[in-house]
């Protein structure tokens, strides 16, 4: 809830008894207030009348203690709200314009771990088990997406080198790298971020993920490392199985094998491994699904944290650690959230076919393009399209002139750029009539090319005619080119589970699961 907003008014301690009195009644009084005549009372047995006094008694005693109940735990969630807000960090990153809502009224939240070690002091820095480093990547990266009714979840992890177009950058690179791209142009930061620098990395992060996904994000959430650490602490732990004993002294974890409650400097470690891992990156990724699972139910079982001083440390510990957008309110999406149970939280990761190099020459974890419209379908709980009698067209056999109908200078131009980078051909650009809606026109036979086209602009429609090729005509919806689909970019790939960064994708799990991992 953010500040300034008020409490539902049942929930509001300031809010007086009221009209809750006009009902009340003096003993023996009748509607008006007035004594009942004896007469009014003949024939009722002395007992009759006890009996009657004693459940009124008994009621007003149950509805006193009930409305003792609401008052006292109003208060408490109003000081819960308020120490929440008083201690949480917002940044105004979430724009309206931010391009086409094409999933309506669901939620898509952008949850970040923020690897940064500036201006942590030495203490803290043996406390997470680390040392001082310059940069500020974020390794952990999932995109949450919520329907509106909230009765289930989706979260998507993304490896922290899957190769992307970044917008700030005007070219490919590694996710990870797409925060600290915005925030540092050429590297021009000190070790702790400005404010301004610290916007211009999440929108940077922002605008990164919404290109390669094509989903508007609506939420943004960071925590950093040291932050992380106080969460697990004010958690009072949590529950995690391991196979095999696990230690590491890149990322100071030590834990023997078997089911344990981890908090503090292990949490952190435990979700940071990836050396000595079998799948390197991708086990790190399950650790940090299994991890988030297991917190969630911690959170949703019945009974825990019922005492308040641990409800509030956490409050302050939760709050403290966290960056988030200045529109999120946690209390409304607890609401929306209120059914949602852990079979119904799955966890899925951005499928990948194996590693190869970029255009920059960066070693990158390259995306299985081919199964990536029935990933977001499955993300968004949509059915997927019929299959296509036509056969799919690689990007690189594909030619596509682009004309610009949105009035904004040298954006035909700016696209054809970006559509070269992902290997299709632009013959030319130019200008059009004003339109709303983005079309891509196909000739006779250039259906299949102009699906491929489709592949990578969110909400184009296809549409026949308009002479022997494919042509984009941007309309003024278009919010960039979804590079996270279509064919693969060029340059060598290893099989599956070759090694290099790592590119075996975790199978999907959910929160329900509880068995032992790697």
């Amino acid at each position: 809830m953010g500040p300034g907003v008020p409490l539902p008014p049942s929930l509001d301690p300031r809010r007086g008894a009221g009209s809750g009195r006009a009902g009340s009644r003096r003993a023996g009084g009748g509607p008006s207030g007035r004594r009942t005549t004896r007469s009014g009372t003949a024939g009722r047995a002395p007992g009759r009348r006890a009996s009657t006094g004693r459940v009124r008694l008994v009621g007003r005693v149950a509805a006193g203690l009930l409305s003792a109940a609401v008052l006292i735990a109003g208060g408490w969630l109003w000081t819960i709200v308020r120490v929440f807000d008083a201690t949480v960090h917002r940044v105004e990153v979430i724009s309206a314009d931010s391009g086409p809502d094409i999933d309506g009224s669901d939620l898509n939240i952008l949850l970040v771990g923020n690897d940064s070690r500036g201006g942590l002091t030495a203490g803290e820095l043996a406390d997470v088990g680390t040392q001082a480093d310059a940069g500020f990547n974020t390794d952990t990266i999932l995109l949450v997406h919520v329907p509106a009714n909230g009765t289930r979840a989706t979260a998507v992890s993304f490896s922290r080198d899957l190769s992307v177009y970044i917008p700030v950058l005007g070219r490919e690179g590694k996710i990870n790298s797409a925060y600290a791209n915005g925030a540092c142009p050429n590297n021009a930061c000190a070790s702790v971020l400005t404010p301004a620098q610290q916007r211009a990395g999440t929108k940077s992060l922002i605008d990164t993920v919404s290109r390669f996904s094509g989903l508007r994000i609506d939420h943004y959430v960071e925590v950093g490392l040291y932050g992380f650490y106080s969460i697990t602490k004010a958690l009072g732990g949590i529950e995690v199985c391991l196979l095999h004993p696990a230690v590491d002294r890149y990322s100071a974890i030590d834990l023997p094998a078997g089911r344990q409650t981890i908090s503090g400097k292990q949490a952190l470690a435990f979700v940071r491994q990836r050396h000595g891992l079998p799948n390197g990156a991708y086990s790190r990724i399950q650790r940090q699904q299994y991890f988030l699972a297991s917190v969630f139910r911690k959170l949703t079982s019945a009974g825990v944290l019922v005492d308040p001083l641990k409800q509030l440390a956490l409050v302050r510990a939760v709050g403290s650690s966290l960056t988030m957008d200045a529109g999120l309110d946690p209390l409304e999406l607890a609401r929306q959230l209120q059914h949602l149970t852990a079979g119904n939280l799955q966890f899925l990761t951005v499928p990948v076919t194996g590693t190869g190099q970029n255009a920059a020459g960066q070693a990158v974890d390259l995306t299985d393009s081919a199964a990536l419209p029935a990933f977001w379908d499955k993300v968004l709980g949509r059915s997927a399209p019929a299959a296509s009698a036509s056969p799919a067209v690689p990007r690189t056999q594909v030619s596509v002139t682009v004309r610009n109908g949105t009035g904004r200078v040298g954006l035909a131009t700016q696209t054809a750029t970006e559509l070269q980078q992902l290997g299709f051909t632009v013959p030319s650009t130019g200008n059009s009539e004003h339109r709303t809606g983005t079309v891509i026109e196909y000739g006779a036979g250039q259906e299949p090319a102009a699906r491929t086209v489709a592949a990578v602009i969110p909400g184009a429609q296809l549409r026949a005619g308009g002479g022997g090729g494919v042509t984009l005509i941007l309309g003024s919806d278009f919010a960039g080119l979804r590079t996270g689909a279509g064919s693969p970019p060029a340059g060598p790939t290893a099989p599956a589970g070759g090694g290099g960064t790592g590119s075996i994708t975790p199978p999907p799990r959910t929160a329900a699961q509880t068995d032992c991992i790697d």
